[in-house]
């Protein structure tokens, strides 16, 4: 029998319906058990606790799933699926499993600096009728060392939006303008 299609998802201790996360980080992953663990750390490390991490293994064939176990974290749920390709079908399984009022997309092998979340959350609630809301990031290579400048200032397309700035690091580009 195939397990084509087939999808399971392993249970927490959060996963009592009492027990609603602000915010559901999804990370998708498939075969980055050796950058997982830092990533994981980064989340779990956040000054702003009111969250649930989900990650959803796109069929790895490293030791992804011994990497999120031994984290026995109740802020984690863990599913498992067939490979599909790519990071979009696993991104929207865990959407689908997502508890959240907000919504974080994260990846595998990325650190989340120890604010990012409380950040977030604030500029969120402070303007409540958005509703996508991204960050710039910095490039780093694999003993830390920072690249200067930020990634997205280098698409012209990016600097070319028009946008209103609203605090110092914070920019808010109208949805009819970013779609369009």
């Amino acid at each position: 029998a195939s397990d084509k299609g087939k999808t399971s998802v392993q249970h927490s201790v959060l996963d009592d319906k009492t027990q609603v996360p602000l915010v559901s980080v999804v990370i998708p992953t498939y075969n980055s058990a050796q950058y997982l663990p830092e990533t994981i750390e980064s989340v779990l490390s956040q000054s702003w606790q009111d969250f649930e991490i989900i990650i959803v293994d796109d069929g790895s064939t490293d030791n992804t799933q011994e990497i999120v176990e031994a984290f026995n974290s109740n802020k984690i749920r863990y599913i498992r699926q067939e490979n599909s390709g790519g990071p979009s079908k696993p991104r929207n399984v865990g959407i689908h499993h997502a508890r959240g009022k907000y919504i974080s997309l994260f990846d595998s092998d990325d650190l989340m600096s120890r604010n990012k979340l409380a950040q977030a959350v604030a500029f969120l609630e402070r303007y409540s009728d958005l509703g996508l809301l991204f960050a710039n990031f910095e490039v780093c290579n694999e003993r830390g060392d920072s690249f200067p400048g930020t990634f997205l200032d280098e698409y012209q397309t990016f600097r070319d939006l028009p946008k209103r700035q609203v605090d110092e690091k914070w920019f808010i580009i109208e949805s009819e303008v970013a779609y369009n």
